[in-house]
């Protein structure tokens, strides 16, 4: 896909951005904190670096505090005890995900990760949705398992010809299995471009999925950024 002056151009679900304004966004994303702009977003540094050396481990009950670190603000007392209850089957879950395995693979594996998300479809979650879930999920398997909140659903699941329509009745484990399908689609059309999003930080790991999910947080939240939106 090209932009009007040739230059290659990435879909983010139903929105197109610049190659030129997708770098600049994820580079932003992730520079160095300054310690003296407090607007600046420092998630990558707390949210991503959050027990960097345990991040191949069994899921534990401090790893359940992450979506704290992106600015969740409603994991409550509640929440907390739900998902300390289930770290034995979404651990049975990410043991099946190799910790090298990524969804821009040509064909993954699936199955595992709509496991992970089965949990929602548990009418006693608490207040736990896809967002907390995903935020602590990520971590475990940057390369594969997808984040999620109110601005990825702008770009995946709102509007016209968004490629995951809201759909009444949808599990959640079927509903992250096709948001996992139409990333899939989003990293495989432009890889080359996606990999070299990967290389803008310098400091600490940065996938290709996360440099996904830097733009649909970005854009959103602001769509006159994007050069079109379907």
């Amino acid at each position: 896909m090209e932009d009007l002056l040739g230059e290659q151009a990435l879909r983010v679900g139903r929105v197109v951005v610049s190659t030129h304004t997708a770098t600049g966004i994820v580079r932003r994303y992730v520079a160095d904190p300054n310690v003296h702009d407090r607007r600046k977003p420092q998630a990558f540094d707390i949210y991503d670096g959050y027990r960097a050396e345990q991040r191949f481990e069994p899921l534990d009950q401090a790893d359940l505090l992450a979506p704290v670190l992106l600015g969740v603000q409603n994991l409550s007392p509640d929440a907390y005890r739900w998902l300390s209850y289930r770290l034995a089957p979404l651990n049975s879950a990410l043991d099946r995900i190799s910790p090298d395995a990524s969804l821009s693979d040509p064909d993954p594996d699936l199955a595992p990760l709509a496991d992970l998300f089965a949990v929602l479809d548990d009418t006693s979650r608490d207040g736990v949705r896809m967002t907390i879930l995903s935020k602590i999920l990520h971590r475990k398997r940057p390369r594969m398992i997808p984040l999620w909140d109110a601005h990825s659903l702008t770009c995946y699941s709102r509007g016209t010809a968004c490629p995951v329509p809201e759909q009444r009745g949808r599990s959640r484990q079927e509903y992250a299995l096709t948001l996992a399908r139409a990333m899939h689609a989003d990293l495989r059309a432009a890889k080359a471009i996606w990999e070299d999003l990967a290389t803008l930080s310098t400091r600490r790991e940065l996938t290709e999925l996360r440099a996904l999910d830097i733009l649909a947080w970005t854009l959103g939240q602001h769509p006159e950024l994007s050069m079109v939106t379907v």
